[in-house]
């Protein structure tokens, strides 16, 4: 072994995160010989994970690929972040011809503060012990309401949660003591149930009516609604039962006769044209108020 080859296998042992990128999955990228090029990243990834880390420590890994049918290549790959017990693990995986089926081994790395899937089939597995996680991304998940109840049980202290466009979800229950901030982009017409007393901001959207429900989430500051349709008197009643909101975001939202009455709001947020909002009413008791009216022509 050459000096030059001794010392770049020591550097390998002070990387404390990874991060794979196969920049040919690019549309604007893809070549005739992609095939070609994809084996390559594979055969990159598989040496990589070998021996030079045997004895270090990882605390990041993330993985942008995409999915063409046969699990075992990812399976061994993902192997490695669990015997590693990384705090923070990112997985895209775009699908092409079918979705990459998460291994049940993920949703049990105790260490994991922060976790981020895209592209992901999740299926309803009966154990989940993320003992520590507090950030939660699930992007183009497939994945049921069971599924999603789940792992949110096991999340104990979990105070950030992302969901985005995910598939499957019909009755969505967030359910959560620790949680602090929901962001949810519904894909469809799906009602989402919300029962998080800790829950501070919350922001909601959707492609036609303000289906959510929130139970017992009165300590909530923050709220954004985008896309979303707002029909009285159900939004006025979500607004009267938040006595603690200071700040209210209504983004492309529409409506008509549509009153507010807060008593704590200080900061009314009106952007990017409110779609047919016919009528709009607001009482407000506190003195130092700010309203923030955009248009888009």
């Amino acid at each position: 072994m050459s000096l030059l080859s001794k010392r770049w296998r020591r550097l390998w042992t002070l990387v404390p995160m990874l991060d794979f990128f196969d920049q040919r999955d690019l549309d604007y990228l893809r070549k005739p010989n992609g095939n070609k090029d994809r084996k390559g990243f594979f055969k990159f990834v598989n040496e990589c994970l070998r021996h030079p880390y045997a004895d270090t420590t990882i605390t990041k890994f993330k993985l942008k690929t995409e999915f063409y049918g046969g699990s075992h290549r990812m399976d061994g790959w993902l192997k490695f972040p669990v015997n590693k017990s990384v705090k923070e693990l990112d997985l895209r995986v775009n699908p092409t011809r079918s979705r990459y089926c998460l291994p049940s081994a993920i949703l049990c790395i105790r260490t994991l503060t922060l976790l981020k899937l895209n592209g992901l089939q999740l299926i309803c597995f009966p154990k989940v012990s993320l003992s520590f996680l507090n950030v939660l991304y699930l992007v183009n998940i497939e994945m049921n309401d069971q599924a999603l109840n789940n792992l949110l049980l096991g999340c104990p202290y979990l105070e950030q949660l992302h969901v985005n466009s995910c598939y499957g979800l019909l009755k969505p229950q967030v359910l959560s003591l620790s949680l602090k901030s929901l962001e949810y982009f519904a894909r469809g017409n799906e009602t989402i149930n919300v029962e998080a007393t800790n829950l501070h901001s919350l922001l909601y959207s959707g492609n036609g009516k303000c289906n959510i429900n929130l139970i017992g989430c009165a300590a909530i500051r923050n709220l954004s609604f985008s896309y979303a349709c707002l029909t009285s008197p159900g939004f006025e009643d979500l607004i009267s039962r938040l006595p603690l909101l200071e700040s209210l975001n209504l983004n492309s939202c529409y409506g008509s006769n549509i009153k507010i009455m807060n008593q704590q709001l200080k900061t009314l947020i009106l952007g990017a044209a409110l779609i047919g909002l016919t009528y709009l009413r607001l009482q407000l008791m506190h003195t130092f108020f700010y309203l923030s009216w955009l248009f888009e022509v």
